[in-house]
């Protein structure tokens, strides 16, 4: 016999962040990927593709109020300069 496999829906969406990069001087109360997490969680969305984030390098971050984790690649900042 079969094992029934469980189908879901997932929502995809993408976002143009423009900076996750927290600030001392900044206005804006909390983390920004808490802030972001939360508005993706609002939506209901399952998978983002978030541009613009200003991060260099790459690892990932999990965000434990919501759950999301977000995996980043960004330029290194020794090439950040330098067009191909």
């Amino acid at each position: 016999m079969l094992n029934q496999l469980s189908m879901k829906e997932l929502t995809l969406g993408s976002w143009n962040v423009r900076t996750l990069l927290d600030r001392q001087c900044a206005d804006i109360p909390g983390r920004r990927t808490a802030l972001v997490t939360k508005e993706l969680s609002r939506y209901k969305i399952d998978i983002a593709a978030l541009s613009e984030t200003r991060f260099s390098g790459q690892g990932e971050i999990t965000e434990p109020s919501t759950g999301y984790t977000i995996f980043r690649v960004g330029v290194l900042k020794a090439n950040a300069g330098r067009r191909a």
